[in-house]
Parts: structure tokens; sequence; C-alpha cells
């Protein structure tokens, strides 16, 4: 599994430099069944960036985990956002995951910000009172933009986002994005909150943002239909060692992002 393994083999290869820590998220209430859910930690001076991952191979999940923790530390030392940002091992792969990331986040603001038909697809009980709604944003040439609500007690409470060519694909990615956050608020829903209000990174936790979401679903008025074209977008792709100085850095950044935007 190596091969898959490059942003965790250097960060264990720094694991003192970095201070780097490990650490797996139980899932008590089984909502991730076979699923490993690993969130790394990095440490720089007073600063902290963390990754989750989860995949049902721990390598992956541990990998995924990685990868976003230092991609977090490059956006900082960029001073950038990390929306359209992606690190991987490859060029390759890295601009064909910031393309996703960027159209994904596109449309989810645009539906944020306008009204457009967003159909159910389904839904599926997950607890009592809980239940994940299944929502398609929109279909595009790479796939259609799916929208995963989990809904509490009536109350929104996380969300996941995924853009995937089959449909199925796109449940299974944006449901473990929710899940994964929802199995947390699942284990102390005081300590969940917090968190959520002091990491930015927790956005599709936000009560702000799920109220409007819910809040646009469940209108009964009539929804527009007109269709949002993705706008002319560019990648740039650079080493991650030009970024942090780490000469021996094996990975790459690719940042996309709309023509004309900084």
């Amino acid at each position: 599994m190596a091969y898959k393994t490059v942003a965790t083999r250097w960060l264990l290869s720094k694991k003192d430099l970095l201070k780097v820590s490990f650490a797996e998220h139980k899932d008590t209430h089984n909502l991730l069944p076979n699923l490993t859910d690993i969130e790394v930690k990095i440490s720089i001076g007073s600063l902290t960036f963390s990754g989750r991952g989860t995949d049902l191979v721990g390598d992956i999940a541990l990998e995924k985990a990685s990868s976003e923790a230092i991609e977090r530390w490059c956006c900082h030392k960029l001073e950038i956002s990390t929306v359209g940002c992606a690190i991987r091992s490859t060029e390759e792969d890295a601009k064909s995951n910031s393309v996703s990331e960027f159209i994904e986040r596109f449309y989810f603001d645009q539906f944020l910000e306008h009204s457009f038909h967003s159909p159910r697809l389904k839904t599926e009980s997950i607890g009592p009172e809980a239940q994940i709604n299944y929502y398609e944003l929109t279909r595009t040439k790479c796939g259609s933009v799916i929208l995963s609500l989990v809904v509490d007690s009536k109350k929104p409470v996380c969300l996941g986002l995924a853009l995937e060519k089959e449909l199925k694909d796109g449940f299974t990615k944006s449901s473990i994005e929710a899940l994964r956050n929802y199995a947390v608020y699942k284990e102390n829903k005081s300590s969940f909150f917090e968190a959520v209000s002091n990491e930015p990174n927790l956005w599709c936790c936000d009560p702000e943002i799920l109220g409007k979401i819910y809040n646009k679903i469940s209108a009964l008025r009539t929804i527009s239909d007109s269709f949002i074209e993705i706008p002319k977008f560019k990648s740039s792709t650079q080493s991650v060692s030009s970024i942090l100085g780490i000469g021996d850095c094996p990975l790459f950044l690719s940042r996309t992002n709309a023509v004309g935007n900084i």
C-alpha cells in the first residue's frame, strides 16, 4: 500500500518536527459500517492544521487525512482559501481533484445565492427521528453534484457534497462526509456545537448555512429551472516543497479558480 501513502509516509518522516498526531474516530452508533475515520493534526509553532479521512481501507483513510492537513498548512502559507485546492502525489491527480472541488463549491454557492430546481433523489432513515436526504444540485458534463443533508428531529445537522459521474458514487461520497460529522454530533452535542463555532473548516455543520439550505429545500414556492453554466476556470499546480520550504516533500498542490479571480 506504500504507493498510496505518500503524504502519510512523508509526515511520519517529519513526525517530531511537525508534532504529528493521529486519532481514529470511533463510530459507536454504526453510522459508517466497515469504514475507518481518521484525523491527522500537525503543529507548527502555535498553529495547528488538521485533516480528516474516511475510507474502507485504513491506509487510504490515513492518506486522505494527511493530505488534507498538509493542504490546509499550504493554503495558510499562501494566504488563500482551501476552496478548489487539492494535494496529491502526482500533478495530474492534484489537478483533477482540485477541479472537482471547485465545481462542487461553485454549484453549492450558486444554490445558496439563487433559487433553482434541486430534486430530492432519495431519503434514508438513520435513526428514529433522523434521516439523510440526497439532492442533485446540478448535472454537468463532469457528473452530478450531490448534496446530502442529515436532518435530526426536523433540524438540519450537517451536509456533504460530491461530484461524481455515477449517482450511486455521489450518494456514497457525500453521505460519508455528512455522516462522519453526524457521528460526532451523536456522541456529544454540546462539544460538537462548540467545535463548529470555533472551527471554520466545519462550515458544513454551520447552523446558519444549514438553516438557509433547509428553508430553500422546504419552500413550497415555484423554483426556477434556469441552468447556470460553469464559469471559465484555470488550474495551477506547484510542488508542496516550494511552498513549505521543505525540499524533500514529494507532493503537489493544485488550485482551481474562476478566470479573473485572485
